[in-house]
């Protein structure tokens, strides 16, 4: 089916006109204003290709999730894809570069919620058959942990024979079949505030014992595990000259193994102080847990290889330490990810995609669709 192919390269411009629609409508996760805006940008397409609405889901925080529904097989394919992005409204302009398309949440991933609506919309041009019912949904919070969206997306996971998830893949195109979970905590560090100079003795640095502890934290790093422990946030004290009452931690950490999340858990979630006039409090737990390479993706993988095959495309698979919707599908139905556009820079200034590579990623999307047992 290189037809595929050459539907999508003459049908390019087009493309590249739907995919600045949506990265022009900002979509920061927590404004939910300007997230709605371009929801209702992708209502707007969904509409022109398929003359109706997704099923909106409001939230009170982020935009609306959607749910779409195309043809009427008797078994369900599931596409999860996100509009949210990571960026303030105006933090990096949209632009064009030679071969390269920047922009906020262009390659992550709003890209690929126009390569889903493409990809149906070639197949109907093509008379393509589609033995399946394709339920699409883009969720409004996935960088902020899909808390609002993931029971959406799991149930919608229980009713499909597979599950296609859109994030982009790695530069060289590579497909993601496992993925790390992800921990996400806080820790709270009180000590006694005294002046430095004058009483220093009748304080007890808060700062002072987050550096124990951050030393501690760093030590669980375990690189053969695959185990990773990241302080990335530290705020606390008051003034140079006070002894330091209250720090605050931001801890991240990423598991291969449903094994290792249990210890991981338990290690953190009863982190004691080093001293008795000190308080310690964590909060948090599991963002995302772990996506293992079961038999069943690697059954979806081989599938697409070969499919990408009749493209004359070489498609390989990888292990991926970010998470995405895909930790929450793997263990309900067969989940493969990484099927987005081609492009690097994701969650920094020079996000951007390859407008070369559509057709390709296009083409192959519409394939799996069609073809996919």
């Amino acid at each position: 089916m290189i037809e595929l192919y050459d539907y999508m390269t003459a049908h390019l411009a087009d493309i590249q006109r739907d995919i600045v629609t949506l990265v022009a409508a900002e979509s920061p996760s927590m404004d939910r204003d300007a997230a709605n805006q371009c929801k209702e940008a992708i209502q707007q397409l969904l509409v022109r290709e398929f003359q109706k609405r997704a099923q909106e889901f409001p939230q009170d925080h982020h935009g609306s999730h959607l749910r779409f529904e195309y043809g009427e097989g008797t078994e369900q394919l599931l596409l999860v894809g996100h509009y949210d992005t990571v960026w303030e409204k105006g933090a990096i302009p949209l632009k064009q570069v030679g071969d390269k398309m920047y922009g906020p949440g262009i390659l992550d991933m709003k890209s690929s919620i126009v390569m889903a609506i493409w990809a149906l919309k070639a197949c109907r041009a093509l008379a393509i058959d589609i033995p399946y019912k394709i339920v699409c949904i883009f969720n409004s919070d996935e960088e902020v942990g899909s808390k609002t969206s993931r029971e959406l997306i799991k149930a919608e996971a229980k009713k499909s024979k597979v599950v296609l998830v859109l994030e982009p893949p790695e530069m060289s195109g590579a497909l993601k079949t496992s993925r790390k979970g992800v921990l996400s905590y806080d820790i709270e560090i009180i000590g006694k505030a005294a002046h430095a100079g004058n009483n220093f003795t009748a304080g007890v640095s808060a700062i002072f014992e987050a550096a124990k502890q951050i030393e501690h934290l760093s030590h669980l790093t375990d690189l053969e595990l695959g185990t990773t422990v990241n302080v990335g946030t530290i705020h606390g004290g008051s003034a140079k000259n006070v002894v330091p009452e209250r720090v605050q931690l931001g801890v991240d950490v990423r598991v291969l193994t449903k094994h290792e999340e249990g210890h991981m858990v338990h290690v953190i979630e009863h982190l004691k102080p080093t001293r008795s006039d000190i308080t310690l409090t964590v909060t948090g737990g599991v963002d995302r847990p772990p996506m293992p390479r079961l038999d069943s993706t690697e059954h979806i993988f081989d599938e697409t290889y070969a499919i990408a095959g009749e493209l004359n495309y070489i498609v390989t698979q990888i292990a991926a330490g970010g998470g995405s919707d895909a930790n929450f599908t793997s263990d309900i139905a067969p989940t493969l990810d990484g099927l987005g556009v081609i492009g690097e820079g994701m969650h920094a200034r020079e996000e951007h995609i390859l407008l070369s590579e559509l057709p390709k990623r296009f083409a192959l999307l519409a394939k799996l669709l069609s073809e996919l047992t």
